[in-house]
């Protein structure tokens, strides 16, 4: 992973993400990440829990676990973005690192929770390895992501209703996406779900609730055209995994 893109991109453009990700424009994260990943984490037991927010950006989510009642640290690549994180949040300990190495013993979090992180990561077994080193024996790794296809989609024009078509979803590696709303090129990985739950398992990680992000009826109300795509395929997936320790 082409670690320096992704952290001089975000340094760059760090306070425009920050406003962009609560923008009422901004469907996909707004209007649909954010609800689901709000609702699932309401539905864990996170108080007085020790809980790391792994790629932390800005504090979104760091937010939602000091709102209930969980000692969480925060960790980014981002310097800007951990920059505006501590100015929101003084009383929480944030961290400048990488998810590949984190400056964390063994064993010390209950939970990790990592947002939209992994598209960002060439060596999913490599980075699960690290959350299960600092997971505590039973301890939970919730984390959300695009699901596989999703960059490998194109619309056709003028098809109703709308059809896409798929790329090779086999053919893993990085890419380049463009994130037009912040005028924004990052460089980005696409692995397969057999990659993905391989590389859990692999590091004792074993999933125990899954949930596809389908837009919901105040999703609907916010009129956004995106809302019909994300009717009719899913965008993004959460998946809670435990750790597990075997004879």
């Amino acid at each position: 992973m082409n670690n320096l893109k992704v952290k001089t991109s975000y340094d760059q453009f760090a306070g425009s993400y920050h406003n962009y990700m609560d923008d009422s424009h901004n469907f996909w994260n707004k209007w649909l990440e954010y609800p689901h990943t709000i609702r699932f984490l309401n539905s864990q037991d996170l108080k007085d829990k020790n809980v790391l927010d792994l790629g932390c950006g800005s504090g979104r989510y760091t937010k939602e676990f000091v709102r209930l009642g969980a000692k969480v640290s925060g960790i980014d690549k981002s310097e800007k973005l951990i920059e505006i994180a501590e100015r929101e949040l003084p009383n929480v300990e944030f961290k400048v690192g990488s998810v590949e190495k984190l400056p964390y013993q063994n064993s010390s979090f209950d939970y990790v929770f990592s947002g939209l992180v992994i598209d960002y990561l060439p060596d999913l077994k490599k980075a699960f390895s690290e959350v299960c080193r600092v997971l505590k024996p039973g301890g939970s790794f919730l984390f959300s992501g695009h699901v596989p296809y999703s960059f490998l989609t194109t619309k056709v024009k003028g098809t109703e209703p709308q059809a896409f078509l798929l790329g090779n979803y086999f053919e893993e590696g990085k890419f380049e996406r463009e994130w037009a709303p912040l005028n924004l090129k990052q460089i980005q990985y696409h692995h397969t779900f057999q990659t993905l739950v391989g590389a859990l398992v692999q590091n004792n990680l074993y999933i125990t609730e899954y949930l596809d992000m389908k837009p919901d009826e105040e999703a609907e109300r916010s009129g956004l055209k995106d809302y019909y795509e994300a009717f009719m395929k899913p965008k993004f997936y959460l998946i809670k995994a435990t750790k597990v320790i075997t004879k």
